[in-house]
């Protein structure tokens, strides 16, 4: 700990100020056990009061104390055909994001269409612990679903693949929070949301950050706009996280279908992927269109 830090606060705070009990910290003001905490923060003095613990309370470590906490930074990680860039968060700004997150996890996820299998909530969800627990059913099975639903669909089809560019690190702050307003969402929720991508873009943290499976129900949420777009056309399509694998009967209606897909994506400010976009007559890829395949 850094004792010129802390301060012994002893008097009671001003009526009306805003107190609660000791946990995880928030944006703006912190309560913790037992002291109070000068900071500064861009500029500004933050002085944040702390409640008097009752007797015998045993806090937990404090999450300002920098010798604990570090900058969050990113990692690479081999994948096929490249490498993705995990993003490694400090212990209690990951408790921060999961805990904000499961607040509208729930909502997110009745809200998404049946094609979507990837990172979908498990039935144990409402039971799991937000920050220990897995949220998410297993991988290997959703995985086996993709699979045997493209098997049986593409025999009778062209198939339209086509992938996010930059997905995670595409998806701004501001877009996460119009999607979960307009899902119904609650103001506040959103906002402990939103206050939690803006300190990662902080720390140099583009857009949602790879890893975490709280990023993967936002991501989720958020291209469902595209999934809409998809099926207010009549198409039929699978969502594996950002990879979309649309069924047509058609070169030239994969096309059509590519281009409101484009227009979904902008709306988001995001767009396919051109090398890993594909108009194909079966689920191996063999391109029609001069594309690359599946990515």
């Amino acid at each position: 700990m850094h004792p010129t830090k802390y301060r012994p606060f002893s008097a009671d705070p001003p009526a009306g100020f805003p107190c609660c009990t000791p946990g995880p910290y928030s944006r703006g003001t912190t309560f913790w056990a037992g002291r109070a905490i000068e900071r500064r923060r861009a500029g500004a003095i933050e002085i944040l009061l702390a409640i008097t613990p009752p007797p015998g309370f045993v806090g937990e470590e404090d999450p300002l104390d920098e010798e604990i906490r570090h900058t969050p930074r990113l990692v690479a990680a081999p994948k096929p055909g490249g490498i993705r860039w995990l993003a490694e968060i400090d212990r209690f700004d990951l408790s921060r994001y999961k805990r904000a997150t499961v607040a509208v996890a729930r909502r997110i996820d009745r809200q998404l269409m049946r094609g979507v299998l990837a990172d979908r909530l498990d039935r144990s969800f409402d039971r799991t612990d937000p920050v220990t627990g897995s949220w998410c059913r297993p991988w290997r099975a959703a995985r086996h679903r993709l699979r045997a639903e493209v098997a049986e669909r593409a025999p009778r089809s062209i198939i339209l693949r086509a992938d996010v560019r930059d997905c995670f690190a595409s998806i701004a702050p501001g877009t996460v929070e119009r999607t979960l307003l307009s899902m119904g969402c609650h103001p506040a929720e959103v906002g402990a949301v939103v206050r939690v991508l803006d300190h990662f873009n902080c720390q140099g943290i583009r857009g949602l950050p790879i890893g975490p499976e709280a990023s993967a129900v936002l991501a989720a949420a958020v291209l469902s706009h595209a999934d809409a777009a998809l099926v207010s056309l009549g198409a039929v399509h699978l969502r594996w996280v950002d990879d979309f694998i649309v069924f047509t009967h058609s070169e030239n209606e994969a096309r059509v279908i590519l281009e409101v897909l484009t227009d979904a994506l902008g709306d988001l400010a995001l767009e396919p992927a051109a090398h890993k976009t594909s108009v194909s007559e079966s689920a191996c890829g063999r391109s029609l269109s001069g594309g690359s395949g599946p990515g």
